[in-house]
């Protein structure tokens, strides 16, 4: 299992910032997970009894009820066997995205890779949008939002 230092002041932090208590709850995981490269979060992270309870007092010293609910359904797991101020991150925590596929020059392949599965792939588009042979669409996208 992973470790991620999560202090007292940055937790701290976190509640001062935040507007609501789902905001809250993201900041914390964006403080322990790489958020932003994240499709799918399977487990939660697990702090210790000490730490869980210390974030969600000053969620419900700040939100009420409101924090306690969403952070019991959404917030992290606590133990009492493991170290304060540490989140403890399980392998299968969660799936990274696929952000974009490779550019692949048809041209240099050669033997079975070229001709296997390659009308299947090349027609599929990938995470961001951008598919093989859907060049000039996307290249006419990004001229309007140019103003070209």
């Amino acid at each position: 299992m992973k470790t991620v230092k999560l202090s007292k002041q940055a937790i701290l932090d976190i509640f001062e910032k935040a507007a609501n208590p789902v905001d809250a709850i993201i900041e914390l995981f964006k403080a322990v997970i790489p958020w932003d490269d994240i499709e799918f979060v399977s487990h939660h992270p697990i702090v210790s009894s000490e730490t869980w309870k210390f974030i969600c007092d000053r969620g419900t010293n700040k939100w009420e009820v409101d924090f306690g609910l969403t952070w019991m359904n959404k917030g992290f797991c606590g133990r009492e066997d493991l170290k304060d101020w540490v989140a403890y991150i399980p392998k299968d925590c969660y799936t990274l995205t696929v952000k974009s596929v490779p550019q692949i020059d048809m041209e240099s392949l050669t033997g079975s890779y070229a001709q296997v599965g390659v009308e299947e792939f090349g027609t599929e588009p990938d995470y961001d949008g951008a598919g093989f042979g859907n060049e000039d669409k996307y290249e006419e996208q990004a001229m309007k939002a140019n103003g070209d």
